[in-house]
């Protein structure tokens, strides 16, 4: 009951007290077991929650809920995540806003992110199964697509991403990264099962050592690992040419090569050194070796061995032989120079035959022996002297002592008339220079020619001190021993110096005189 001017009246049905008879004058209810704004509820109307009897409003950005901190739907601009409400941007990646039902709705699994709940409505895929976006447009939705590996490459998950990465290379397919993972292997290699549709793919290095796959696919012998298995000629532990096996494994020409088991082969050089003959001037022959040689005895013993003959030459024709230079026992050289001196004149058809009668005395450095039999070289032609041509010589001779002596003899008369009286006399000693410097011309000058010449000029008949020179100066005497004229072994060198020129730069006469013979 309620009490309205001193009169008490009856509540509505629903309240059990009331401030009025009202159905929203309750204060409380009589069975009904909620109350909201003085009308007893069976339940609270939307936008409200019940708590210990009464109804509460759902606090924003709610429109519904069943309690403070459970929304059932959400005012305009809001999705429901749950039981909360976000705003669009919020919805969790796999999720989008979707606008009729307010909530953040699931993707499709295929997408990432995503503007719908299709496969086609995709802004990024799930990279963690390895989809691709078909339609690849930022911010465009387009369908995803599974990851397409290759036949040679494997799906692999790193940091929660599904990726391809290749197989093994003796596999042309694989479930995994090593050699046993493969299921099919490459021709040059060879499939050994392991499980069913699972294999090891394995190459003839790894099953034979000392074997490689070839390009074809066949097993080879490695060359050049010091195992040689019999495939190979030889195998001495390198792939260098020019040491008997080449790098090819091959056995050199001139080598032999011992095969020695677990060890590399040794090869050792079988070839006697080769030779030719040459000729370098009229009267020098050159006998040139393929490789170094080694003398066993000195010059003078090995020349006893040497056997020179000059083919088709007259038997009233005399020569001699020689070596350019001396040289001790296990002298090393590639060459050798040999002096021929002749007394006949040689028409150029004749040859020079060189042969040795004892070709154990030279040998090359793995001691193998010189024998290449008789070596030939065509001669040059050979001039010589008569007594015709001595008496033109000799005549010359005398004419050229007298002018000399008859020139300087005037010089020095008008030297102390006028001291450029000197010039006449050097142009004198021009000429003979000319004459001198015959024996150093490599031509076919007669031997005999060029002895005449020394012997009759005997205005250079006189010895020079030649431990005077400077230190500077070089020792005309090494100069012409170089050059191996075989007259000088006969001469000595006269040295004329010219102090008396002003204004020109000194220079040196060279003059040849056969040696007096001590008696």
């Amino acid at each position: 009951y309620y009490v309205e001017e001193r009169v008490c009246y009856q509540c509505h049905r629903d309240c059990s007290e009331c401030v009025g008879g009202g159905k929203k004058d309750c204060l409380s209810c009589a069975e009904l077991p909620l109350l909201w704004n003085g009308e007893c509820l069976s339940v609270c109307p939307d936008g409200s929650y019940e708590t210990e009897g009464d109804c509460e409003l759902c606090p924003p950005p709610s429109l519904t809920c069943l309690s403070p901190d459970v929304f059932l739907s959400c005012e305009i601009g809001f999705y429901l995540l749950l039981s909360n409400c976000v705003r669009g941007e919020e919805c969790p990646n796999g999720t989008y806003p979707d606008q009729t039902t307010r909530k953040c709705q699931k993707c499709h699994s295929d997408c990432e992110t995503c503007m719908g709940s299709f496969n086609s409505q995709c802004l990024t895929c799930d990279s963690s199964i390895g989809k691709f976006k078909e339609q690849d447009k930022e911010n465009m939705p387009g369908k995803c697509a599974k990851i397409p590996c290759e036949e040679n490459e494997y799906e692999s998950f790193e940091n929660n991403t599904l990726t391809c990465l290749p197989c093994h290379p003796y596999c042309t397919s694989c479930v995994g990264p090593e050699a046993t993972n493969c299921t099919g292997c490459v021709k040059k290699a060879s499939a050994f099962e392991i499980e069913l549709g699972i294999v090891e793919c394995k190459m003839c290095e790894d099953i034979n050592v000392g074997y490689y796959t070839a390009a074809d696919g066949s097993c080879e012998e490695v060359c050049g690992d010091g195992r040689n298995l019999g495939q190979l000629e030889c195998d001495d532990g390198n792939t260098e040419s020019g040491d008997g096996c080449s790098s090819t494994c091959e056995i050199e020409e001139g080598f032999e090569c011992t095969k020695r088991e677990g060890k590399a082969d040794v090869c050792v050089d079988v070839k006697e050194p080769g030779a030719r003959l040459a000729l370098k001037r009229v009267n020098t022959l050159v006998l040139f070796f393929s490789e170094e040689v080694v003398s066993v005895l000195d010059s003078k013993n090995l020349l006893e061995a040497v056997s020179l003959r000059i083919k088709g030459v007259s038997k009233s024709c005399e020569y001699t032989y020689s070596f350019s230079q001396g040289f001790p026992a296990n002298t090393t050289f590639t060459e050798l120079h040999i002096i021929v001196d002749v007394s006949c004149a040689l028409k150029g058809t004749e040859e020079f035959v060189l042969s040795f009668t004892k070709p154990w005395l030279l040998k090359d450095l793995s001691s193998n022996y010189f024998d290449t039999g008789s070596l030939q070289v065509k001669a040059l032609k050979h001039g010589t002297s008569n007594s015709t041509s001595e008496a033109v010589v000799g005549q010359i001779g005398d004419t050229f002592k007298v002018a000399s002596i008859g020139t300087l003899a005037f010089t020095v008369g008008m030297l102390v008339l006028q001291s450029t009286a000197m010039g006449a006399f050097w142009i004198f000693v021009d000429a003979v220079q000319i004459i001198l410097y015959l024996p150093v011309i490599n031509g076919v000058i007669p031997e005999n020619f060029l002895n005449f010449i020394v012997d009759h000029l005997s205005m250079c008949d006189f010895e020079f001190p030649f431990d005077m020179l400077p230190d500077w100066f070089p020792n005309p005497l090494d100069w012409l021993e170089h050059l191996a004229v075989p007259i000088f072994d006969e001469l000595s060198l006269i040295h004329i110096s010219e102090p008396t020129r002003q204004a020109e730069i000194s220079y040196a006469v060279f003059c040849l005189k056969k040696k007096k013979k001590k008696k």
